[in-house]
């Protein structure tokens, strides 16, 4: 027997349909802490290399996130409690972590800083010139030279204090 349309039943949606409205892929659910706005929380992957989780808290500065700390419980987020550490993944491998914003926002105020000193207009120009003499002869390298006489670079990220939509992945 068909099955007939009532008014309670709902429109079927295409998987493509869904799809086109985030082709990239549903963007992940922050986590967030009690604390709203004072830590930038990451998920931070073990098996990127050995020493890791190590190298993430004795040499950058980042911490644990405790399970009281969460906003929700770690169901919520898809996380388990190990060791009194929120973690996801088969074993565990990702794990949540945090920093202080105001100590977040000025590492990355020193990297900036740091890149921009690092590869100014002068740098950036001398680099292009010297690729397109070596692949284009003298020619290319004045060509290049006169394209870049205008060159500008600056710092253009987004204001500080704004926060990523979703945890990233460190």
């Amino acid at each position: 027997m068909a099955r007939q349309k009532t008014e309670k039943s709902l429109p079927k949606v295409s998987v493509i349909e869904r799809r086109l409205q985030n082709p990239h892929g549903t963007p992940s659910m922050p986590i967030t802490l009690k604390t709203a706005g004072e830590h930038v929380v990451r998920i931070v992957n073990a098996d990127m290399r050995s020493g890791r989780i190590h190298e993430m808290t004795h040499a950058k500065g980042w911490t644990f996130v405790e399970p009281y700390e969460i906003d929700g419980t770690p169901d919520e987020y898809g996380l388990e409690v190990r060791n009194n550490r929120l973690v996801r993944g088969e074993r565990g491998q990702e794990v949540l972590m945090k920093m202080s914003k105001a100590d977040f926002d000025l590492i990355q105020q020193a990297k900036s800083e740091h890149n921009l000193s690092a590869m100014g207009a002068k740098q950036t120009k001398n680099l292009v010139v010297k690729r397109a003499e070596d692949i284009g002869g003298d020619e290319a390298a004045d060509e290049a030279s006169r394209q870049f006489r205008t060159l500008e670079i600056k710092d253009e990220r987004a204001p500080s204090g704004e926060d990523p939509i979703g945890p990233d992945v460190a």
